[in-house]
């Protein structure tokens, strides 16, 4: 590059890379207080969630280890300027090129890495420029911070109203006793529904659709109008046909999503042909469906008697919603199981590179075995995962000074 006309624009440059490492530093902090960050690794993940934080956590491995290095070297630059008030040409010359040009060498581990990472296109070369490097961990932050985002998404809008939603249900239920009757049945169903949705939130939020929350509030309106009656048979005619069509509409999404999981499994997991048929649920959705558009379309006067067949409806409708939801997890779990698996096999395999066991034998032994049976259909997914413990348990031993290759 063309020397620099002046002293200025070297301390300008130094200046402005010494901003970026700060922004570096900061974006970490922010990133270790997370919410989500500091309650992932004690989760009981599941399925899509549990994928997704092994992958960030090996993310968020490789951005503390770049960070010290951009750290080192804008200060070992700094310390090439000095303190002196101008530098000859030569000097400017010698600072200039490595402040924009290659100057950074990463170690094999960490930017095998970054390559076996797939979360970064940038190929870095070696030796790197800190632009590049930067550029690498803007990628990197980026991906992290966007799936702790999403975990706290759903966080935030479910958990506080499914607090909400139970303490109504607990309100109808003293207003009920209040009257001395018995409360709605939709009460125990929904509080039912509220576990569910709070279980699911713990292990695996990623996966929520965050509609049911629509589902729920639906019958805790249904509950309350049941106690105060304050709804005319007409208006609530409506309510109950949308809240129908609403967990209907859902129902026949997850078949459809059950369906198609449970064909993946038969081609891709050991065992998977011995799983339920939905065939049965299909069938009753398709009743339901039908018993839906006829009341809809009934002419008849007697709305009280409409309406309670609609109320069954919904029940009826609510309860297969939450056993497709349960076969749906049932029929895509060996996937989600045997997809969990190679992003841990992954996971550890950064934790060792990083380690400095790159040509470990005994790990590169237990990995290719885990590695065999995982990527092989149909996958036997207790083999596999037995394979990926003694991978794990080998990376987490710390290895005596004889047995390091």
């Amino acid at each position: 590059m063309a020397v620099p006309d002046s002293t200025l624009a070297i301390d300008q440059r130094l200046v402005a890379l010494g901003d970026v490492v700060e922004r570096m530093g900061s974006v970490l902090v922010d990133l270790e207080a997370n919410p989500a960050r500091v309650l992932l690794p004690t989760a009981p993940l599941t399925g899509v969630t549990a994928s997704s934080w092994a992958e960030t956590d090996a993310q968020l491995t490789l951005l503390w280890q770049l960070y010290p290095v951009a750290r080192d070297a804008v200060s070992r630059m700094t310390v090439e300027r000095g303190t002196r008030q101008a530098l000859d040409a030569t000097e400017r010359s010698h600072l200039a090129a490595e402040l924009t040009g290659p100057c950074v060498t990463l170690d094999a581990e960490l930017s095998a890495a970054i390559r076996d990472s797939g979360a970064v296109s940038i190929d870095l070369p070696a030796p790197c420029s800190l632009d590049q490097l930067t550029a690498v961990f803007d990628v990197l932050h980026q991906r992290v911070a966007t799936a702790l985002g999403d975990v706290e998404r759903v966080w935030d809008r479910l958990l506080p109203s499914l607090t909400a939603f139970d303490q109504e249900l607990t309100e109808i239920e003293a207003e009920a006793a209040a009257q001395g009757a018995r409360p709605p049945n939709d009460v125990a169903v929904t509080r039912r529904s509220i576990e569910r949705l709070r279980a699911r939130a713990a292990g695996d939020p990623l996966d929520l659709d965050l509609d049911e929350l629509e589902i729920v509030r639906a019958s805790v309106l249904r509950a309350h109008q049941a106690v105060t009656g304050v709804n005319t048979s007409g208006a609530r005619h409506g309510e109950l046909l949308a809240e129908a069509a609403v967990v209907l509409d859902a129902i026949e999404a997850d078949l459809a999503d059950a369906e198609e999981a449970r064909a993946e499994a038969v081609q891709k997991i050991l065992g998977a042909d011995a799983l339920p048929s939905i065939t049965d649920e299909q069938e009753l959705a398709r009743q339901m469906r039908v018993e839906l558009d006829r009341l809809e379309a009934s002419t008849d006067d007697d709305g009280q008697t409409a309406n309670r067949q609609l109320d069954r409806l919904v029940q009826n409708c609510t309860r297969l919603h939450d056993r497709v939801g349960q076969m749906r997890a049932l029929v895509s779990s060996g996937v989600v199981q045997r997809d969990e698996l190679r992003r841990r096999l992954e996971g550890y395999r950064v934790k060792a590179q990083a380690a400095g066991r790159a040509e470990d034998l005994e790990l590169d032994a237990h990995y290719r075995q885990a590695n065999d049976q995982l990527y092989v259909a149909p996958c036997d997914v207790d083999a596999a995962a037995r394979a990926v413990d003694a991978y794990q348990h080998a990376v987490n031993r710390r290895p005596a000074p004889e047995d390091r290759r």
